[in-house]
């Protein structure tokens, strides 16, 4: 069976990929990869209201349209079950990902009709970045680009 639903969003959380032939990742390769799908686990099953039950379905995101201002959230932080103990382990991926600063051309990831005077284009406006080592420690910063002058303070 298929479920179908359609909601308004702003941001997208992507999963770091795996770095390929480069030094860094790609954020292309984030975003490919956020289409993919994610296998639900039995800890985080999806109930099925036909046959009442929950279900190890395959959740699979797909663009439609995009907003005109997109946030994209790199999900920096793993977490992980300890074998001995059986506690949470949290860590931080400090991979880089690289991504360009204009011309972030969307296009090939929408399945709606495109508007040839709007395409999803985006340029970058602002970077909160996130210094330290776990989840529970650091401090966030953010550099952001002046609309007038166009430098990033």
């Amino acid at each position: 069976r298929e479920s179908i639903k359609f909601d308004v969003y702003s941001s997208i959380s992507l999963p770091l990929a795996t770095k390929k032939h480069h030094a860094s990742i790609q954020l292309e390769d984030c975003i490919e990869m956020f289409m993919e799908g994610e296998q639900l686990d039995e800890r985080n099953a999806w109930y099925c209201p036909s046959c009442r039950r929950h279900v190890c379905a395959l959740k699979m995101i797909a663009l439609w349209s995009v907003p005109d201002v997109l946030i994209l959230h790199l999900k920096r932080f793993q977490f992980d079950t300890c074998m001995s103990s059986g506690g949470m382990l949290r860590s931080k991926i400090d991979d880089t990902v690289t991504f360009p600063i204009e011309g972030l051309d969307l296009t090939k990831f929408i399945l709606g009709p495109i508007d040839p005077d709007a395409p999803p284009v985006y340029k970058l406006f602002g970077v909160s970045e996130h210094t330290g080592y776990t989840a529970n420690s650091g401090h966030y910063t953010a550099t952001v680009r002046n609309s007038i002058d166009g430098q990033r303070y």
